[in-house]
């Protein structure tokens, strides 16, 4: 999506502009959350304990099968770099790199490329305003700046400046290898002016099907979960929106554009905005007959902030087109969901699931294991949400807990040690932008007996078919 937006930012004011899309040179895409196998039981069990064992030979066989088998793996870097080299030619005049921090070998590599042809290079990502993150970044050579924040204001003075080899050292969010920096860039607050991404240079006729990526807002309007590291990143800072008719006048115009009526909304909680929210539920189809379309929402256990979410409301968004939505749950633990400041309840998301059940939406789940404070019997409670909702869920996502910069649970484990000795060892690891560190409660007999029937239970709900049209999005994000 960002480059989608920086392409029709720059083509509006007259530049010529090439893409590189890894997928359309033979880089493998990554589904998330596929059909499990009869198998998958033993392959989730086998990453779960290689992933916390503390014994550090099993570790290292892992960590060198990941790195063979995930996106930034050396095939895909080769693809990429032969790509770049016959991309970037003597007609160039800037390379502009968005990444995340995975890609860090690729990056060098094409600063490499671009530097010796003197062409200037600039990268942005979702955490590059994290100054550990991008200095690392900025000692790469050949790399002209990093950018860190929402680019589109800035995109055409920064482009401007650095073609002509100026150092736009005036625009907040660069940093520069000199260590001139600019500051935080503010958040963009009127998502209507930009123009509707870009699309056209992606490979289309190689995706299984056409799905329209898109935005209705940046941030998160919960934005208080303590975990969550995109409330803290670029463009995730405080919570902006667009227009409900700006919304769908894009779903209008990227339909007829390419020729399709399959969307994905982006957002981290597509109900921040209510208007937008309804606007989706009741005029999405007379925008685009038939369409179908996938969000995330965020169930609200306060009374007096309707959440949107109502049965009737979920009755409404089916008829508008939402086939599948993914929702939080995390932990089936009270005590563990008001750690983490999630705002809503087991009896709430049991409401919710329910609700969209019924509505005829497929429900994905994300749930999160061993934050802090978190015992088998928090394990084996979010087991028995899962096995209770069994006929309600289709799809449930395992994740361990990671410690990213910037997030409310870091500051707090920093400041407070003692409260936190579950966690220790904390050491950042820019290569992933999170904190490696020894969560002690996998080393628990009772947490890890616990954690075999959550991934059985897990296994149990990702076995199921998909029934309904969201079959279309399995493994999109």
């Amino acid at each position: 999506m960002s480059i989608g937006y920086i392409s029709a930012i720059l083509r509006d004011d007259g530049h010529s502009v090439r893409v590189l899309s890894p997928f359309s040179v033979g880089v493998s895409s990554f589904p998330r959350v596929l059909r499990s196998k009869p198998w998958g039981i033993i392959d989730q069990w086998t990453k779960y304990w290689t992933a916390t064992t503390p014994t550090p030979v099993i570790k290292k066989l892992r960590h060198m099968v990941k790195k063979r088998v995930q996106p930034s793996s050396q095939s895909n870097q080769k693809n990429t770099i032969f790509a770049a080299q016959n991309l970037v030619d003597d007609d160039t005049d800037l390379v502009m790199i968005s990444a995340y921090t995975m890609y860090y070998e690729s990056c060098v590599q094409i600063c490499g490329i671009a530097s010796n042809k003197n062409i200037p290079v600039i990268i942005g990502g979702p955490y590059f305003n994290q100054q550990n993150i991008s200095k690392k970044w900025l000692k790469i050579p050949g790399v002209s700046a990093i950018y860190g924040g929402e680019p589109e204001n800035h995109l055409i003075d920064i482009v401007s400046a650095l073609t002509s080899g100026k150092v736009p050292a005036h625009i907040p969010g660069l940093s520069f290898p000199d260590g001139i920096s600019c500051g935080q860039a503010p958040p963009l607050e009127n998502l209507d002016c930009l123009p509707f991404p870009d699309y056209s240079d992606f490979p289309w006729e190689l995706y299984p099907s056409r799905i329209i990526p898109m935005m209705t807002g940046r941030g998160c309007g919960w934005g208080s979960c303590t975990f969550c590291s995109d409330v803290v990143t670029s463009s995730g800072r405080g919570f902006q929106t667009r227009s409900p008719e700006n919304v769908i006048e894009e779903m209008r115009y990227q339909s007829n554009r390419y020729k399709t009526n399959l969307f994905t909304f982006l957002d981290l909680k597509l109900n921040s905005d209510l208007p937008v929210w309804h606007e989706l539920a009741h005029n999405s189809q007379s925008a685009v007959p038939n369409c179908i379309w996938t969000a995330s929402l965020h169930a609200n256990s306060s009374a007096s902030n309707h959440d949107g979410l109502s049965a009737r409301e979920l009755m409404d968004a089916r008829a508008g087109g939402l086939v599948r939505l993914t929702t939080g749950l995390e932990s089936g633990s009270s005590k563990i969901l008001k750690s983490m400041g999630k705002g809503t309840s087991t009896e709430i998301l049991s409401q919710f699931i329910r609700y969209s059940s019924e509505a005829g939406i497929s429900v994905r789940l994300t749930v999160i294991v061993g934050f802090p404070g978190e015992t088998g019997e928090d394990v084996k409670a979010t087991t028995q949400f899962i096995n209770k909702h069994y006929n309600h869920v289709d799809r449930v996502v395992l994740n361990r807990f990671a410690i990213q910069p910037g997030t409310p649970i870091h500051n707090r484990i920093v400041k407070n040690p003692d409260k936190y000795q579950q966690i220790s060892n904390l050491k950042l690891d820019l290569n992933t932008a999170s904190y490696d560190h020894i969560n002690k409660v996998f080393f628990d007999k009772n947490h890890r007996r616990a954690m075999l029937g959550l991934i059985y239970a897990i296994h149990r709900v990702n076995r199921k078919p998909l029934q309904n049209a969201s079959e279309i999005f399995e493994g999109v994000m």
